[in-house]
């Protein structure tokens, strides 16, 4: 979704057509399910090595995109999309002379910082740097990068997932008025201010995450005063003091996650009332002694509910 490749489709959603498209390509056995997350939907493919190669090589041929591998001498050439699936932990400067780069994807390796010339990368609209454990039930299930210090030269970036928390990355942010997905860590309590100031800022902001930076410390969104008004995944990890007021005003809400938050106060009340909320996951999210989800089916809310660390055990019909 994030690199353009969905047409619009009426009455569905971006999410709606992704999902259509995936399904062509297992139905056509061009893709092979790998494993299924807890819903039921595939979550991890994989393609047969014949068709990887013929891929890969067109791919390259239309200057679509180039896969690189660590030992591989990278090569200049004109792809709007770069994958680099193994690394020694160095992104060397040849980053910055990929001026037509669109995508620049390093989820899952061991880089650890990302260079300067990235900031020179005039089109790059997706930028996805981070590692995840792939265990939901973890805390710390992903973990962010620090960003080039001249990021906010990126007039065009759409997708910026994720990034660690520091005061200068904070204040950078508030400039960053374009985006329309966005993954932040390390996020303290004392951050609430220019945090919210910047999600208050990214008015096309679709997808948020936000995680803290460990799991005593408090998420406070309390001065976010009026938040976006298209986000419709909300992701929130770290402890929460009482439900956001700002959560009723989430119209297009579409997926709520909230992981490690600890709420003892019932959230219901709050997401109820919401037209478009599906998926409600809950991982260590709530510690009170009871969640009455009969307003919430009602309305026909949640028509899916995820959850997690021993949760299950207490669910009642």
């Amino acid at each position: 979704m994030a690199e353009g490749f969905l047409e619009q489709v009426k009455g569905s959603t971006p999410e709606e057509v992704a999902d259509n498209y995936l399904v062509e390509l297992v139905f056509g056995n061009l893709l092979q399910v790998v494993e299924r997350n807890e819903f039921g939907r595939p979550k991890i493919f994989k393609m047969h090595d014949l068709l990887r190669e013929l891929a890969l090589s067109i791919s390259e041929k239309e200057k679509f995109g180039v896969v690189h591998d660590v030992g591989e001498e990278m090569k200049v050439c004109k792809a709007h999309r770069l994958s680099i699936h193994k690394t020694n932990g160095e992104v060397k400067s040849f980053m910055g002379r990929l001026l037509n780069l669109q995508t620049l994807n390093i989820i899952g390796t061991k880089i650890e910082t990302i260079p300067r010339g990235v900031g020179k990368l005039q089109n790059l609209r997706n930028l996805f740097m981070f590692r995840y454990t792939r265990n939901w039930n973890d805390f710390r299930y992903f973990v962010g990068m620090q960003p080039p210090s001249n990021i906010v030269q990126l007039k065009n970036l759409s997708s910026l997932c994720c990034i660690e928390a520091n005061n200068d990355v904070k204040r950078k942010m508030q400039s960053m008025t374009q985006l329309t997905s966005f993954a932040i860590s390390n996020v303290k309590a004392t951050d609430e201010m220019d945090l919210c100031i910047a999600i208050q800022n990214m008015s096309l902001l679709t997808v948020l995450t936000i995680l803290v930076a460990n799991e005593e410390e408090t998420l406070r969104m309390d001065a976010l005063s009026s938040p976006p008004p298209n986000i419709q995944k909300l992701s929130l990890t770290g402890k929460l003091e009482k439900v956001p007021q700002w959560f009723c005003s989430l119209q297009r809400l579409t997926f709520l996650y909230l992981h490690w938050s600890r709420l003892d106060e019932d959230l219901l009340p709050q997401i109820a009332a919401l037209p478009n909320l599906r998926r409600l996951k809950l991982i260590n999210g709530y510690v009170g002694k009871r969640l009455c989800f009969s307003i919430a089916m009602k309305h026909g809310c949640v028509s899916r509910l995820g959850c997690g660390c021993g949760t299950r055990q207490f669910l009642k019909k």
